[in-house]
């Protein structure tokens, strides 16, 4: 790409996803939350889902519902963080165990 045409990519680039943040980036926090019951964490979620679909800005074609995908990898995402909170809490909770029977 020639300068002058990677700058206009660019450009449309990201006019393309602050749209996209406009348009589904409340109800995707709000999605988030409802499975991770913490704000802060919905918004995490969500800023990795945004950095995931900016850099597949080039693949859209391939994907037939952008608000499908989004809202799929969103669930995924909350999906991960819980299982990883769950791990954590079972693997604390067993040392707390651990350490209570060693007293």
């Amino acid at each position: 790409m020639t300068g002058n045409t990677e700058s206009s990519f660019n450009h449309e680039h990201d006019i393309w996803f602050e749209k996209v943040m406009d348009n589904y980036g409340e109800d995707l926090t709000k999605l988030a939350f409802n499975y991770l019951k913490d704000w802060n964490l919905a918004e995490d979620v969500i800023q990795d889902v945004l950095i995931i679909c900016y850099k597949h800005f080039d693949i859209l074609e391939e994907i037939h519902s952008l608000k499908a995908w989004l809202y799929r990898v969103t669930i995924n995402k909350s999906k991960d963080i819980l299982k990883h909170s769950n791990r954590f809490r079972m693997i604390f909770n067993s040392s707390i165990l651990e350490l209570k029977q060693s007293i």
